[in-house]
């Protein structure tokens, strides 16, 4: 599948979602992650300090504000995310699954079980 920057992300995230299954709302927010992931990276901008940033106060509020979601609809949200793998989360932030990140070129092994 041939894709252009512009639908980059929302087309990598949409073969992953064959397997994580995300609804609407959460694909959505997963998709606005992913952009803002995007452009900090580009920036230089490597982990820890770029989870940091994504999931910083000013950051969950504007994603909150993008996607209508008060505090209790965002925790339903990131829990889901966290329960489909799409965010991991340790005892001191959450970060993005690195195999979620977009990357240029996505390759599956498919294993065959004869028996």
């Amino acid at each position: 599948m041939k894709t252009d920057p512009k639908d980059h992300i929302d087309k990598y995230l949409r073969v992953w979602n064959g397997l994580i299954g995300l609804t609407k709302k959460e694909f959505a927010v997963a998709v606005s992650l992913l952009e803002l992931h995007a452009k900090i990276s580009e920036d230089g901008v490597k982990e820890p300090y770029l989870s940091e940033l994504l999931f910083s106060t000013s950051g969950l509020k504007k994603l909150k504000e993008d996607h209508s979601l008060n505090n209790s609809a965002w925790y339903m949200v990131k829990k889901a995310l966290i329960k489909k793998s799409f965010l991991s989360n340790s005892e001191e932030s959450f970060s993005i699954n690195p195999k979620m990140i977009p990357c240029e070129e996505l390759t599956f092994k498919f294993i065959v079980n004869a028996g």
